[in-house]
């Protein structure tokens, strides 16, 4: 032990006389940790709004007689809702006696304040976090919309009033029962007169455990119910009757395999942060050769050095970990309570207890590489001051990074051409292989990337030409713990940053190119919930605000949230062959559309029959003459779908290629006897939409009452995007190189010590210092730009042409391009900024000094 303090002491002395130097790693590990903290305690005390209670047991009403499995997840129920009763009623006659029972009410209801009036989301319960009765808790942004504040009185639809007590950090206000309605009127046929905006689950409680027996009974009157009682102390097997169609589960490695899957990205950035925090150990490190080398030659073995180089890490991690669990977790807490009073702050002491081990190994583990090398380091050459991390020669092992990266891009090549886009949508594609090749070959990419550094760092090294530019040549590979981990660090970041927006911007515009195909320009869509023509005409002219004149086009057609429709025979309007282009129907929540020859002229149509019993399809499918037209419906009384109506029907393939709407005909519509409603508007301005109109618009509408917006694709500011993004990354590379530089202000002070004592010009080791984190920066854009290019055209998709030159799928590869933002960014601006910074922090010196 006495040992290991000596060997330890180099390192906890450098700690103390330069706090500064180990400030910089604290803040770099502190910095994700308080963000994480801070996500901890938000989203656990954001749950206890969600969750408000969580009865053991709770049974929630279907209808007829019904059949479950323990667990209640999955049910068959048969046979009407029974009639004349209410839910209240029949629970109260079927649960055991000494149990009570409690309605959850969920739903939407009209709040009016004023002039103004929203539609808001809400919970009814008896929980005790709820407010009094006569009082609410509500959204801010619905306050907002309504202009009111806490302690003014809103009114709610059928004429209830209720003050504002206090804020819910949910999107869902509160109520305290009976607000909206009490238990006993909720009705079984038909809740609060007709209206299907509520839905309610009951929780029991009592003075011992639920039974299945006390289920069975439950399930005989129409009830499904989920009892941790039961699931605990599950009944027999020859008692469970009910079998459900369970998917087979898969094996249980592909279950491992498949949740590893989930935790990639977080594996990706926690990788790239300790990269990050990875050159403030190494250049410690190569600052300390001579100490250490002194060590060795006292006796001092290699674990106890290595353990001294550990030991900066793990002292790093212990305060930078620790400031930031206790800064994000005091600082949130504090404004939770500020913000948010009637809700208690959750602190989730397990995931902030995780967070700070992780960030303490995290720390320890960046220091490990260099920890290794120094134990491996010649005693001789550290005593004389020479460098540990010296690169000499091309080693073989500096080819595993750039070879590695070459095998995944064939890998990637392989898995793209081998794709089968027409059978992305059927039953069988799921290859458990692909889905795991794919997703790790991802995360080895960015540690090929991050072990090809110290390649390119020997290829930039191997520049010649002036003197000062063959001096900062020479200092990226003699100083290598200085150069590979920047190099390395900002190389992984660039090349995750640049795949992302260049894949990002190129999927875009294929959305958009494909959209164009079908819709004019500047199409918007605008759908109805109360199916009130006249209440559009507001909204409408708020577009016309906003856009100039538009052409207004009227949809019919029936609408039903748990409906969809067939046509037997067809192909799918969804399928991975083709692109995908939002329909008039999916935008406006139909069921069925009525084709009509406004919608016609909207896709530009021209002499399309709109008589007989038909249904009017994409141009790519087949004519069917005897189609079997179905409506289809899932609901909560079983596991399969059932169907509502059905008719034989006509199917004209006339609409755009790349149309995913299917529109019903008059007669084909009365013949299924749906009901007919009003859908919404579809508005035409004929010039395309900007980002900033779009966004107007939408906060206009997120809290219009009965209208929703839509457009066939968001309209995005790609520049703007593109700019801020490389912006970000250009600032975080400026930063990482002016740390490196800052940090190895001994090792440049040193060597301009000996230029100048030879006569060099003191501009030579200004210059030779600017260069040296210039090429450094230059070393990792290149790494990082090409590599990111790389994987973007990798993972695009080609383009689909069908055998009458119609483009199915107009891919993404097309649109794959240089992202000059982040070119001119990393390979320009950040040189020349960190050439800069090299320039001024080259130290000044006096050799007088050093020569008395």
């Amino acid at each position: 032990m006495t040992a290991l303090a000596a060997a330890t002491r180099p390192t906890r002395r450098d700690v103390l006389r330069h706090p500064l130097r180990s400030l910089a790693a604290i803040i770099l590990i502190m910095i994700p940790v308080t963000l994480a903290a801070i996500g901890v305690v938000y989203n656990g005390s954001q749950s206890s709004s969600f969750f408000l209670s969580s009865p053991r047991t709770s049974a929630t009403y279907v209808g007829g007689v019904c059949e479950q499995s323990i667990d209640g997840y999955l049910s068959d129920c048969a046979g009407e809702p029974a009639t004349g009763a209410t839910e209240y009623e029949l629970l109260r006659a079927n649960i055991p006696e000494g149990f009570t029972i409690d309605l959850t009410l969920t739903g939407t209801t009209g709040a009016t304040f004023g002039e103004r009036s929203v539609v808001l989301y809400f919970t009814q319960t008896t929980d005790s976090m709820a407010p009094a009765p006569g009082e609410a808790f509500i959204p801010q942004r619905f306050l907002d919309s309504l202009d009111a504040e806490v302690g003014d009185t809103i009114t709610l639809d059928h004429g209830t009033e209720v003050t504002v007590a206090g804020i819910t950090p949910s999107g869902t206000a509160v109520f305290r029962e009976p607000t909206v309605i009490s238990p006993e009127a909720f009705s079984v046929t038909d809740p609060v007169t007709g209206s299907g905006d509520y839905w309610g689950s009951w929780s029991i409680t009592g003075p011992e455990a639920f039974t299945w027996d006390d289920v069975l009974a439950l399930n005989a009157v129409g009830f499904t119910v989920t009892s941790r009682d039961v699931i605990d102390n599950p009944p027999p097997a020859d008692q469970v009757t009910f079998e459900g169609d369970i998917t087979p589960s898969r094996s249980v490695f592909w279950g491992v395999v498949e949740s590893a899957l989930w935790f990639i990205p977080v594996a990706i950035i926690g990788f790239l942060l300790l990269m990050l925090i990875s050159p403030v150990f190494t250049i410690s490190v190569s600052r300390q050769t001579r100490t250490f080398a002194l060590l060795a030659s006292q006796g001092a073995t290699p674990r106890h050095i290595r353990w001294s180089v550990l030991m900066y890490g793990l002292f790093a991690g212990l305060v930078g970990a620790t400031l930031g669990v206790g800064i994000g977790t005091v600082g949130t807490a504090a404004w939770w309570s500020a913000t948010y009073p009637a809700w208690p702050v959750v602190v989730d002491w397990l995931w902030l207890l995780a967070a700070w081990v992780l960030a303490v190994a995290g720390s320890t583990a960046a220091a490990f590489l260099p920890a290794f090398i120094v134990g491996r380091s010649s005693i001789i050459r550290g005593v004389h001051g020479g460098g540990i991390d010296r690169i000499l020669r091309w080693r073989r092992w500096m080819a595993i990074g750039p070879v590695f990266l070459v095998m995944l891009g064939l890998m990637f090549l392989v898995l793209r051409l081998t794709e089968d886009p027409a059978r992305a949508y059927t039953t069988d594609v799921y290859v458990p292989w692909r889905e795991a090749l794919g997703g790790f070959g991802i995360l080895f990419a960015v540690i090929a990337v991050v072990a090809s550094a110290p390649a390119m760092v020997w290829a930039v090294g191997q520049l010649k030409g002036p003197l000062p530019l063959r001096l900062a040549a020479r200092d990226l590979l003699r100083q290598s713990m200085r150069s590979i981990p920047a190099v390395a660090a900002l190389a992984g970041v660039i090349f995750v940053a640049t795949g992302l927006m260049v894949a990002s911007h190129a999927e875009s515009e294929r959305m958009t190119v494909a959209a164009g195909t079908v819709y004019p320009a500047g199409t918007v869509f605008l759908g109805m919930d109360n199916g009130v023509a006249g209440d559009l005409d507001p909204a409408i002219t708020r577009v016309e605000s906003q856009l100039g004149d538009v052409r207004r086009i009227d949809v019919y057609g029936h609408s039903d949230m748990t409906g969809w429709m067939e046509v037997e025979g067809s192909t799918n309007p969804h399928s991975g062959a083709r692109d995908w282009v939002s329909a008039v129907g999916d935008s406006l929540g139909a069921t069925a559309v009525l084709a009509s020859p406004e919608l016609l002229d909207l896709f530009q149509i021209r002499g399309a029959d709109l008589g007989g019993r038909a249904i009017l399809t994409s141009s790519l499918e087949e004519q069917i003459p005897d189609a079997r037209l179905r409506v289809r419906s899932y609901d909560n009384r079983g596991s399969e779908p059932r169907e509502v109506v059905a008719t034989a029907v006509e199917t004209r393939p006339v609409l755009p290629p790349l149309s995913s709407d299917r529109l019903i005909t008059e007669e084909a519509f009365e013949e299924l006897g749906l009901e007919r409603t009003y859908l919404g508007a579809v508005l035409v301005s004929g010039d395309a939409i900007s980002p900033e109109d779009a966004g107007e618009l939408n906060a206009y509408f997120l809290d219009t009452a009965g209208v929703s917006l839509s457009f066939p694709v968001w309209p995005t500011d790609h520049i703007r995007d593109n700019l801020v993004g490389s912006a970000g990354i250009t600032a975080l590379v400026i930063a990482v190189m002016a740390l490196v530089l800052a940090l190895s202000s001994q090792q440049t002070r040193r060597q301009q010590i000996i230029l100048e004592a030879v006569g060099a010009e003191p501009a030579v080791s200004r210059w030779s210092n600017a260069l040296f984190g210039a090429l450094c920066t230059i070393g990792a854009a290149l790494l990082g730009l090409v590599t990111g290019h790389g994987a973007a055209l990798l993972s695009a998709s080609l383009a689909e042409v069908n055998q009458t030159g119609v483009t199915t799928s107009f891919g993404t590869l097309q649109f794959t391009g240089p992202l000059w933002p982040m070119i001119l960014g990393t390979l320009v601006i950040a040189p020349l900024v960190a050439g800069v910074i090299g320039w001024v922090f080259t130290p000044r010196l006096d050799l007088a000094e050093y020569r008395e």
